[in-house]
């Protein structure tokens, strides 16, 4: 080996468990959107149950809402890459046809070296039947496909898709509405989540 060769360096993995989205374990992080909230009457009566769910905020002006859509190849080998947030405004995960995983870690939470502390960030599995709308400044990954070819719908606005394209090559992001940092770079970690038995079994999902 020559002297200009780096020596490799193996990086411990760390896997978080992920729990099934509920109210009340997301409610630090934003709000499960599904068919629980304010009824709202409608001129077409029983035949169609309406709910307020849930709202997108933005703190001050913003450019234009936007809505992207995104599609799952794969499910990154469970693995939590980057996490990033948006102060500006709300952002919601609206999964198309089959569950998503959201990795998470609140506005509020506690931060090392620049990234939410491991005992701070959760995963959580959002079923297809629902959608998750996060507070603004939620640290987040990017929503993470259970099953290859999944595609996902997100709320956004102009100033985060311009954080995007301001990078040249794949990394860290800090420009618009973009503060996207790599986990590994920060905690020291191959950050991961694993989906219990127990939970693929209660939405009827085949491993």
């Amino acid at each position: 080996m020559s002297e200009e060769e780096p020596v490799a360096t193996e990086v411990p993995v760390h896997t978080i468990t992920a729990e099934l989205a509920t109210l009340a374990n997301t409610a630090r992080f934003g709000q499960l959107l599904y068919a629980e909230g304010e009824g709202l009457p409608h001129v077409y009566g029983d035949s169609l149950t309406t709910y307020k769910v849930g709202k997108l905020e933005a703190a001050g002006p913003v450019e234009e809402i936007e809505y992207i859509w995104t599609l799952n190849h794969h499910n990154r080998g469970q693995r939590v890459l980057y996490l990033e947030r948006h102060l500006s405004i709300t952002q919601s995960f609206i999964p198309l046809g089959a569950p998503i995983v959201a990795t998470l870690a609140a506005p509020d939470a506690r931060l090392e070296n620049g990234m939410p502390a491991l005992d701070e960030i959760r995963s959580f599995v959002v079923p297809a039947y629902a959608a998750f709308n996060m507070h603004r400044g939620c640290w987040h990954e990017v929503p993470t496909a259970v099953f290859p070819e999944t595609p996902v719908l997100l709320t956004s606005h102009a100033a985060v898709t311009h954080g995007w394209a301001a990078i040249d090559t794949p990394g860290q992001i800090n420009a618009g509405d973009v503060e996207k940092r790599e986990v590994s770079l920060h905690l020291g970690v191959d950050l991961r989540w694993e989906i219990p038995a127990a939970i693929m079994a209660t939405l009827g999902l085949a491993r």
